[in-house]
Parts: C-alpha cells; sequence; structure tokens
C-alpha cells in the first residue's frame, strides 16, 4: 500500500511538471503573436494611409495590452491550482 501511494505521488509530481511546462509554451504564443499580427497591421495601415508612425505606435500599444491580458488569462488558473494544492 505504501508503495502504491509513492507511485501516485510520482504521477501527480510529473503531471504538474507537464502542466507547468504546458503553460511555459501557451505563455511564449500568448506574447508573440498578438503583438507581431497587430504590429503587422499598424505597419500595413500606415503604410497605406501614409501616416507612419502613429497607427504603428498605438498598435505597439495595444498589441501589450492584448498580451498582457491573455498573460493574465493564462496565469491565473494556474496560480489558482497552485494555491489549492499548498493548502492541502
Amino acid at each position: 500500500m505504501p508503495q502504491d501511494f509513492k507511485i501516485r505521488e510520482n504521477k501527480g509530481k510529473r503531471g504538474e511538471f507537464l502542466y507547468a511546462l504546458l503553460l511555459a509554451f501557451q505563455l511564449g504564443f500568448a506574447i508573440a503573436v498578438p503583438i507581431v499580427i497587430i504590429l503587422g497591421i499598424g505597419f500595413y495601415l500606415d503604410k497605406k494611409f501614409q501616416t507612419f508612425p502613429l497607427i504603428f505606435l498605438f498598435s505597439v500599444i495595444g498589441g501589450l495590452l492584448l498580451s498582457i491580458f491573455e498573460v493574465y488569462d493564462l496565469i491565473l488558473p494556474f496560480l489558482r491550482r497552485r494555491e489549492k494544492g499548498n493548502k492541502k
């Protein structure tokens, strides 16, 4: 019986590690993809309307804000899950 408990405990730690690793990959994409896409759109609009760098600068701010909100949405469930694990 104690050995069975150790096996379950190791699977739990491995699962937590994989969850954290997956979260790290998601964070990278959540930061980079919106910024790159919005900057591309801002650069295109600036060239089209000949307003460079006005729209581009606003797109930088918009991309950063969007990335911040996405990171927050990804990290919040992870932090709640860790908090529940620490209470046990």
